[in-house]
């Protein structure tokens, strides 16, 4: 009778802690979801500020770009007088 009584009271209560253990579970399935969403912002965070980063470095190019092409043109204007010069002296 001992036993019929064990096993009685752990069927009883292995049915109470059911639904506890499923709200136990649901709690940690929401728990990774929150972790997952924090390391997914972390990882939107980084890269972020490597695009950042990535456009400085590309604007300061285009920077360093635009000075060296400016140079160029006025050489090529002042080659182009130079020629014109040189035409004009020739044709005298």
């Amino acid at each position: 009778m001992s036993e019929e009584l064990k096993e009685l009271l752990r069927s009883v209560l292995k049915e109470e802690l059911q639904p506890i253990y499923e709200q136990l579970n649901r709690f940690e399935r929401i728990q990774e979801q929150i972790e997952e969403m924090r390391a997914g912002k972390y990882h939107e965070t980084f890269i972020h500020a490597e695009l950042i980063g990535f456009k400085q470095f590309v604007d300061l190019s285009l920077k360093q770009l635009q000075h060296k092409t400016d140079a160029m043109i006025d050489k090529l204007l002042k080659h182009e007088k130079e020629i014109i010069g040189l035409k004009f002296k020739a044709s005298e």
